[in-house]
């Protein structure tokens, strides 16, 4: 869908892109402690990410540093993809 409407709309000016996050740990509401301990053993990193990790992701892609960029989708998973 990404890919989709970034061809038609390249010709009116809109970069359009996503962002594939790997599990986000809750700090507000915390999973199990069972369930972290999983994520985190298949995980690369060994861990799950917070807000902070993937607001860089957002700020990349809405800045100028990112204007000749579309049809992307970030994947920001620690790595868990890669497997």
């Amino acid at each position: 869908m990404t890919k989709y409407f970034a061809v038609h709309l390249a010709n009116e000016n809109f970069r359009v892109n996503s962002i594939s996050p790997g599990g986000i740990y809750n700090s507000d509401k915390p999973q199990s402690k069972d369930f972290i301990a999983a994520y985190s053993k298949r995980n690369p990193l060994g861990r799950m990410a917070n807000e902070k990790e993937i607001i860089g992701g957002i700020y990349y892609l809405a800045s100028n540093a990112s204007s000749y960029v579309t049809g992307h989708n970030l994947v920001i998973d620690g790595g868990m993809s890669c497997w």
